[in-house]
Formats: C-alpha cells, structure tokens, sequence
C-alpha cells in the first residue's frame, strides 16, 4: 500500500468521539411540552387581543393547563440534567446549555418589558430553571437523600435528585 492509502485506511478507522445518548420518551415529553405551551400561548394571545372571550387568570379549565405545562417543563429539565450528570457533563458542557437557558430568561425579560413595561416578566419559568440547573449541579455529588428529608417515602428513594435518571440510563435509551 502506499503511504497515501494507508493514511486514508488509519483515519477511517479512527475512533468516533463519544456522544451522549437521547432518549426518545424524554424527548416525546419535552416536545409535548413545547407545543402544549404554543398552544396555550396561541390562546392566550387571542383572549389578549380581544379575539376570543377567555379568563385565562380564574379558569380552571386553563390554570390546570399552565400548572401542568410548567410542571412537565420543570420534571423535564431536572430529569435531564439528572442523566447529564450521570453520563459525566463537563463544566464547559453545562456551562455552555445553561447560557442558552439564561440568555432564553433574558430575552423573554426584555420582551415582556417592551410589550408589557408595568406587569414584565423579571423571574419566569426559564429564570427558574436557570437557577435551578445550576443548582441541581452544585448539589448532585452530595447524594440521592439531600434535602430530601421530611419528603414522601418515593422521594427519599431515588426518584429525585438523580435516582430516577440513574435508572433509565442504566436501562438504555428508548
């Protein structure tokens, strides 16, 4: 073989860099959770504008639906950041999704003032998880019970905290 084909064959074998796994049922979630969220803001927006008659602030029919959506975004979030842990995320990694989700914080901030300059969104759902992730992170070594104590037996089992991710990555991806 000659030199030439011998570096093609050496760089075709070379190993691939390893890549976090997906799992398709958290994806499903959090896909679920976007478009029920764009949906409730579609409506939102009609009632906002005069265009369709709803009471978005005493409803239950849509209290239940913002209640649901915030949860499942916030079940999401932590539930990956449990597997990002678990799989060994850098710092560098984790720093560079949590500047998505502060700098997602700060332009919803800066649009809600300009549309909304008396009643703006200074500490949102994105806020919350921005301090939540890092916080979750400082926290994940010191173990599943942490601040967990005086909760229902199923938290202080694993289901928090890591416990959970623990297990569905153990059992593979979807």
């Amino acid at each position: 073989m000659s030199a030439r084909t011998d570096n093609i064959h050496m760089h075709s074998q070379a190993p691939k860099p390893h890549s976090a796994s997906r799992y398709a049922t958290i994806d499903a979630l959090r896909g679920v959770a976007m478009v029920w969220m764009t949906v409730f803001h579609f409506c939102f927006d009609l009632a906002h504008l005069g265009l369709w008659q709803q009471n978005f602030l005493l409803d239950p029919f849509w209290t239940w639906q913002r209640v649901a959506i915030v949860s499942l975004f916030l079940f999401c979030a932590g539930l990956g950041q449990s597997i990002a842990y678990v799989q060994g995320q850098s710092w560098q990694r984790f720093f560079k999704r949590w500047l998505q989700v502060a700098g997602a914080a700060l332009l919803v901030s800066i649009g809600s003032w300009l549309m909304f300059p008396e009643s703006f969104i200074y500490f949102g759902v994105l806020h919350g998880i921005a301090v939540m992730l890092v916080i979750v992170r400082l926290t994940s070594s010191w173990g599943v019970g942490f601040g967990l104590r005086g909760c229902s037996p199923w938290c202080r089992h694993g289901l928090l905290s890591g416990g959970l991710a623990r297990r569905v990555v153990k059992s593979g991806p979807n």
